[in-house]
C-alpha cells in the first residue's frame, strides 16, 4: 500500500497546519491552471447543491454501499502489480452464487468491479469460463486496472473458491478463511509436513527467549501448549526470529529434503512475501494470527529485523486442529499403503 499511497506525515515527517495546507493547495492549483482565487463562503448555488446531496451521503444506503457478508463467504486474496486483489465468493453445486471484489487498486471506469461481479454471479466454477466473461467485461467497458490483469482477477477467484475443499477436512468456514495454502493444496502440506514455524511476536514481551528459536515451555504463554502438541504429534517447532531467519530456516529445510511446513503469521506479511515464497518453492500451510499486527501499525520494518515490541496472538485451537489432522492422515496413509513383511512372504511363498 505504502508504494502507492502515503502521508504528509510520512514525507515530512511532520503535520503542518491546517492552514498552511490550505494555503499550499489553493496557490499551486491557481499556478498550475492559470487563475486567480479569493477566499469566501459557499454560494448560493453550492449550498443548494450540498443540501440536495447531504441526506443521500447520510443514508444507509451510501454508508452500507458495499457490505460483504460475513458468513458463507470464502476469502483470499492475491498481490499483482498494481495491488492488492481480494475475492469473497460463496459456492454452491460448484457455482458461483455471490462474489465481492475488493482491494488495493484503481480502476476505470468505475463501474467495472460491479459489472464484474454481476456477470460472475451464478457462472460455473470453471477457470477458462471465468476468465473469457472477465476478458469480455473488460473489453464491453474498454476497462484497465494499471497493474491488474484480467487473469490476475480469475486466480483471486479461484484461490478463494478453493477453500471449500478445506470442509473435506472437516474445517468450519471460520477455520477455512484462517487458512492461506501456500503453493500446494492443503492435504498435500498436511501429508507432508513435520516442523511448525512460529512468529516471535506471539510471545510474551517479558519472555527472556522471546528472540530465542527455542521455548523452555514455562506455562505462562500459548507457545508451551502449541510445543506440548507438536511433540506428542511428531511436530518439530522452531520461533521464527525475524525475516532472513525465515528464508534460511525455510531453504534449509527444502536442501534437507522436507516438502512442506506449517506455520502461523499474519495475512498481510504473507501477501507482501509471496513471491518471496514462490522462489523457495516449500509448499507450506499458514495459520493467521489474531489481532492487531505489525502492519496495522505500521512497524513493519522493525518486525523484518526482529525488533517488534508488539504481541500477536496464535489462533491455538485452530493450530492443534491442523496438527492433529495432519498426523491422523499420516498414520491413515501408512496404514493404507504398507505391506507388512508376512503379507510379502505368503505372497513369495504362494
Amino acid at each position: 500500500l505504502r508504494s502507492r499511497v502515503t502521508t504528509i506525515r510520512w514525507e515530512l515527517n511532520h503535520v503542518p497546519s491546517l492552514e498552511l495546507i490550505e494555503k499550499t493547495i489553493v496557490e499551486e492549483m491557481c499556478k498550475h491552471f492559470n487563475i486567480d482565487a479569493e477566499k469566501s463562503s459557499l454560494t448560493d448555488y453550492e449550498l443548494q447543491l450540498f443540501k440536495a446531496q447531504l441526506p443521500y451521503f447520510q443514508s444507509n444506503s451510501w454508508i452500507y454501499l458495499v457490505k460483504v457478508p460475513k458468513k458463507g463467504l470464502f476469502h483470499s486474496s492475491i498481490k499483482a502489480p498494481g495491488g492488492l486483489i481480494r475475492a469473497s465468493v460463496s459456492i454452491c453445486e460448484n457455482t458461483i452464487q455471490n462474489i465481492f471484489i475488493t482491494g488495493d487498486f484503481f480502476t476505470y471506469p468505475q463501474t467495472l468491479i460491479n459489472e464484474l461481479e454481476s456477470r460472475l454471479k451464478h457462472t460455473l466454477l470453471n477457470e477458462d469460463e471465468l476468465l473469457s466473461i472477465v476478458e469480455n467485461v473488460f473489453k464491453k467497458l474498454n476497462a484497465t486496472i494499471p497493474g491488474i490483469s484480467p487473469k490476475d482477477i480469475v486466480n483471486a477467484i479461484i484461490k478463494a473458491s478453493s477453500k471449500i475443499h478445506l470442509l473435506d477436512l472437516g474445517l468450519t468456514e471460520d477455520e477455512a478463511n484462517n487458512i492461506i495454502e501456500l503453493l500446494k493444496p492443503a492435504k498435500y502440506t498436511l501429508l507432508n509436513a513435520n516442523y511448525i514455524l512460529l512468529p516471535y511476536c506471539a510471545k510474551p514481551l517479558d519472555c527472556s527467549y522471546r528472540y530465542d528459536t527455542v521455548c523452555m515451555k514455562c506455562g505462562a504463554c500459548d507457545f508451551t501448549l502449541i510445543h506440548l502438541a507438536a511433540g506428542k504429534l511428531g511436530f518439530k517447532p522452531i520461533t521464527i526470529v525475524n525475516y532472513e531467519h525465515l528464508e534460511k530456516t525455510l531453504a534449509r529445510l527444502r536442501d534437507n529434503g522436507e516438502k512442506a511446513w506449517i506455520g502461523c503469521c499474519c495475512e498481510a506479511f504473507y501477501e507482501k512475501h509471496f513471491e518471496d515464497f514462490e522462489k523457495i518453492g516449500l509448499p507450506g500451510l499458514i495459520v493467521t494470527v489474531e489481532g492487531l499486527t505489525c502492519y496495522d501499525l505500521g512497524l513493519e520494518k522493525l518486525a523484518y529485523e526482529g525488533k517488534y515490541e508488539g504481541l500477536s496472538k496464535i489462533r491455538v485451537e485452530l493450530l492443534t486442529k491442523i496438527l492433529k489432522l495432519s498426523e491422523s492422515m499420516k498414520r491413515t496413509s501408512k496404514q493404507t499403503y504398507t505391506i507388512k513383511p508376512s503379507t510379502i512372504k505368503s505372497a513369495l511363498q504362494a
